[in-house]
């Protein structure tokens, strides 16, 4: 609850750290769709051994995949409301511009509002 809020409050433009009560791949996930962009691991760590990074690390691809997603960063923030994944939107304006770059369709004219956010994020980045 507390990623997710976090999350939400920052619109998911601050990396969370999700920490406490992670020792399953599936523990750290439901922090990641909550908004983590990075989880710590520590007294399970300490309990199950240094191998349950390998383990953890396999369980949670087979989540990620099982959700649709090709990567965890795509996963970040899946479960907040009202929240963009912001690397979805890059992959997005990325492909766009690839397209728009090879001529294959000609550009859209965004509505005066979308146009002038989508400037104001160029601005920034």
């Amino acid at each position: 609850a507390v990623v997710s809020t976090q999350s939400t409050g920052t619109e998911g433009a601050v990396p969370i750290i999700g920490v406490g009560g992670i020792s399953t791949a599936a523990d750290a996930y439901e922090k990641i769709r909550a908004g983590a962009s990075l989880v710590q691991l520590y007294t399970a760590l300490v309990y199950q051994g240094p191998g349950m990074v390998r383990r953890m690390k396999r369980e949670l691809v087979k989540l990620v995949h099982a959700d649709g997603f090709t990567n965890v960063q795509m996963a970040v923030g899946a479960d907040v409301k009202g929240v963009e994944n912001r690397t979805l939107n890059r992959i997005h304006d990325d492909f766009v511009k690839l397209i728009i770059s090879q001529q294959l369709v000609e550009p859209l004219e965004l509505p005066p509002q979308q146009q002038e956010k989508r400037e104001e994020e160029e601005e920034e980045d």
